[in-house]
């Protein structure tokens, strides 16, 4: 038997009314069954809303969660309700409704849309349904609608029968990532950095961002073998000599020296070719405090580079750093670090991406047994390339 598709004159169009069929044959595009709530329920051509429980109820003129679409089949309190969600569909409006307009959830009639009187030409703010085509008279006129929405207007979501008002867009664009806050919350976008550099996360709390990745070198100042001791950093005089720690645990070795005599020492690295030159390196000097249970220690830094190109010398003078923080010993036999970050490792001083770098490390102060200078730990940032080196 052939299925008859009704179609009724109203005002200036037509309107579909739907044939009593499963939601799968009825003319309106993929509409959806949804289980009709046994009390409130739902009226044909009014849109619907969830229940917590999941089932279909008029949409509500106080909700802001969006409606799920226009029952266009089974509507009442038993049953399943026949849910359009996109395309052409009839729906009874609020007030007179022109044809290019945009409509939106009627706040005063459950279950109707409203004609925000203004062309269609942008989505308004609030729960955007769709488009009128067909125009209708006064209040509860039956007009239609091209619903733009999919299963929810826009800025709204609904999983497993729970809604809730998606992100608005406030700076993501094209080669960005964007930044989620949360629901209802506005969407940032991060980046994009700089060519080379990498997303990072930053926590439950805190943005995701691009940063640099870093080229980590650990440089020992001794080592210890069969409790003979050999230097890892170069000295110009015997005020840095190498010893073993010869702990019960510890069997390293390192380079002591007296912070009130005074001493220096240097080691020779590399600024790797992806260098990110907008930013110095970082270093950080680990030593244990010896004998010492009271002085001060006090770090000084230098730095000397030489171009790989063969433009300058291989003996380059030192460029200054800004002294340490002065570390007082409070007891013997502990452990000490203390952190830097350069400001003289520059391209006017010969600095540059692939270079050979000179670092040399000196102590003071008043403490007056030997302290133990373990390792450097230099970071370096870099924007990653593959063979950089």
């Amino acid at each position: 038997m052939k299925r008859l598709l009704l179609l009724l004159a109203v005002s200036a169009g037509c309107i579909w009314a739907q044939p009593t069929q499963i939601c799968q044959n009825l003319p309106w595009p993929n509409p959806f069954p949804v289980q009709n709530d046994t009390t409130t329920g739902t009226t044909l051509f009014y849109m619907a809303d969830l229940t917590s429980a999941g089932n279909a109820i008029n949409s509500l003129t106080s909700s802001t969660a969006g409606a799920i679409g226009i029952v266009v089949n089974g509507a009442g309190t038993k049953g399943s309700a026949c849910v359009a969600y996109v395309g052409p569909v009839s729906l009874y409006m609020d007030n007179t409704s022109t044809a290019g307009h945009c409509v939106i959830r009627s706040t005063t009639t459950a279950g109707e849309g409203h004609d925000t009187g203004s062309a269609c030409t942008a989505p308004p703010a609030g729960d955007w349904w769709g488009e009128v085509i067909v125009a209708s008279s006064g209040a509860n006129g039956l007009s239609v609608v091209m619903l733009h929405s999919g299963l929810q207007p826009p800025g709204v979501v609904s999983v497993n029968g729970q809604t809730g008002v998606a992100n608005a867009n406030s700076g993501a664009t094209a080669h960005t990532v964007a930044v989620n806050e949360g629901n209802g919350s506005t969407i940032a976008g991060a980046g994009p950095g700089t060519a080379g550099q990498l997303l990072s996360s930053q926590g439950s709390s805190t943005d995701p961002h691009y940063l640099d990745g870093v080229d980590v070198k650990l440089i020992p100042a001794a080592n210890c073998n069969a409790a003979t001791a050999g230097a890892g950093w170069s000295t110009a005089s015997s005020n840095f000599t190498p010893a073993c720690r010869a702990g019960t645990n510890n069997l390293g070795g390192a380079l002591q020296a007296i912070p009130n005599t005074g001493a220096a020492a240097q080691f020779l690295a590399e600024l790797p070719q992806d260098w990110d030159t907008s930013t110095q390196p970082y270093i950080s000097i680990f030593y244990g405090s010896g004998s010492n249970a009271s002085g001060t220690v006090i770090w000084t830094v230098s730095s000397a580079c030489s171009k790989e190109n063969g433009s300058v010398s291989d003996d380059p003078s030192f460029n200054a750093e800004s002294a340490f923080a002065t570390q007082t010993m409070a007891a013997a036999n502990r452990m000490w670090a203390q952190n830097g970050q350069f400001t003289a490792i520059t391209s006017g001083n010969n600095c540059i991406a692939g270079s050979s770098i000179l670092i040399k490390v000196a102590v003071s102060g008043t403490a007056s047994s030997n302290i133990n200078a373990y390792q450097v730990v230099l970071t370096i940032p870099r924007l990653p390339v593959v063979q950089a080196n």
